[in-house]
């Protein structure tokens, strides 16, 4: 075979340091919308974006040319470097240290882009504590600490 070929989606999700409720709606969207243009110019095919108050989730197709590790990197580093510029906030913006990274099969693409959208939704009767660690039990990672 002459090329090589991707079907490798990625849910990421990460939250902003302390869990601090620093994105509002505007910030939320206007993040979304920077990481979408963003995403195109460093090759990223990114699929779904969006967040609550102290978290982002996104689903993009890896590329083969980076690990996982760097792109989350990536993600993380231009939003935070984005917003700090953008936004007078009390303190510098920043994102907690880790993340979560979560392959996604073809058949769950739409159920994963479903649950992305409505967060606005989900995070009436959800935290983010529970989300997160209701996505570490559905994929049977094990929790050893959870901060």
């Amino acid at each position: 075979m002459p090329k090589t070929y991707n079907s490798v989606w990625i849910h990421l999700i990460f939250s902003t340091k302390n869990r601090e409720e620093l994105l509002t709606k505007s910030i939320r969207n206007q993040l979304c919308e920077f990481l979408r243009n963003e995403s195109v110019l460093k090759g990223y095919h990114l699929d779904s974006i969006n967040g609550y108050q102290n978290h982002i989730h996104i689903l993009y197709k890896q590329t083969l040319s980076r690990p996982i590790s760097e792109s989350a990197k990536w993600f993380k580093g231009r939003s935070s470097k984005w917003i700090n510029e953008t936004f007078e906030l009390s303190s510098d913006f920043r994102w907690q240290q880790g993340y979560g990274v979560f392959s996604v099969s073809r058949e769950n693409l739409e159920k994963v882009r479903n649950y992305i959208y409505h967060q606005e939704k989900i995070h009436k009767s959800r935290s983010f504590s529970d989300e997160f660690k209701m996505f570490m039990k559905e994929d049977e990672v094990e929790l050893n600490r959870f901060i």
